[in-house]
């Protein structure tokens, strides 16, 4: 292992403890047609210097929405098709009324809590599940909004590599490894490709316990 990455194990190690997430909300109250909150979180790393001083360092980003179960006047449907092209790949968890489908209602949040992308800084990847860590504890942040959590297995990151088209067999290649990464967190299948995270389970705090004892040891 190089000393760079060593420098970056002990940092972690330091640090892990003492990792700040940032999560903002932006609400537009008055806005009835299609109230849909977008949401941002982020996790900022220390460094700690020679005399203490310690310096931010954002590794960790990801966004999406929030949509509320009981709009006024707006189906479900119709904010998911109206909000973005991202956000319309979830309509499938709606019901024949338009509304979210009751099976997915059983968190004790008010909203449907929509991923879009999430992404960890290229240097902090191959820590042994940093990542994943950092994408749970997010969750957790975020349950308190939740009557459930929903994500779509969508590798963005391949496009953002190469000007020409990625091949069909890459692209479901990156699928299938981001479905078991969520599915690791406690995410379980659901309709058109997506996945859903109940957030009255205790899956997913097991899941971040277990990833920061993996840490905290591989560190």
């Amino acid at each position: 292992m190089s000393a760079n990455r060593l420098a970056q194990r002990q940092r972690l190690r330091q640090g892990l403890d003492w990792l700040e997430f940032d999560l903002r909300v932006t609400h537009v109250p008055r806005h009835a047609e299609f109230p849909v909150s977008s949401w941002t979180v982020t996790a900022d790393l220390d460094d700690f210097d020679e005399d203490g001083e310690s310096a931010a360092e954002t590794i960790f980003w990801m966004d999406g929405w929030l949509f509320p179960v009981l709009p006024l006047g707006t189906r479900m449907f119709d904010a998911l098709d109206a909000t973005a092209a991202d956000a319309e790949v979830f309509a499938p968890l709606t019901d024949s009324t338009g509304r979210l489908a009751e099976k997915y209602q059983p968190g004790f949040g008010s909203h449907l809590v929509i991923t879009n992308h999430a992404k960890l800084a290229p240097e902090w990847r191959g820590m042994g599940g940093l990542g994943r860590y950092l994408a749970g504890s997010a969750f957790l942040l975020l349950s308190d909004f939740a009557t459930c959590i929903a994500l779509h297995p969508s590798p963005f990151e391949l496009r953002e590599k190469r000007e020409d088209d990625v091949p069909d067999h890459e692209w479901e290649a990156g699928i299938r490894k981001l479905t078991e990464l969520w599915m690791s967190l406690g995410a379980e299948p659901a309709p058109g490709g997506n996945l859903v995270i109940d957030p009255t389970l205790i899956h997913l705090q097991n899941a971040v316990d277990q990833l920061y004892k993996n840490l905290s040891a591989s560190a």
